[in-house]
């Protein structure tokens, strides 16, 4: 029962980062500085997957607890940098073009 639990976790933990996809890939297409997307939403999100690494590291010590773990973070970072970097962009050509 535990191998077809840590293969059930890992599977769907790793399927679920390609959701990931869609928010980065709408991020990308937007033009007007992601304005859709919540950095203090995202913000958290990032932050709490960022301890969520510690924890597994510190408490749990589970390698694939720990894998998941910063699998998440980095989709979360991805989606949070590109959309504070698009914001970023789009208020300073806007801001030239007053």
């Amino acid at each position: 029962m535990e191998v077809f639990l840590t293969i059930t976790f890992v599977g769907l933990g790793s399927l679920a980062q390609l959701f990931f996809l869609p928010q980065i890939m709408s991020i990308l297409r937007c033009t007007n500085g992601a304005s859709g997307v919540s950095l203090t939403a995202w913000g958290f999100w990032t932050f709490d997957a960022f301890m969520a690494i510690f924890y597994a590291w510190l408490v749990n010590g589970d390698g694939y607890f720990i894998f998941m773990c910063v699998l998440t973070f980095l989709g979360c970072i991805a989606v949070f940098s590109l959309a504070l970097y698009k914001r970023i962009h789009y208020k300073r050509v806007h801001h030239m073009r007053e």
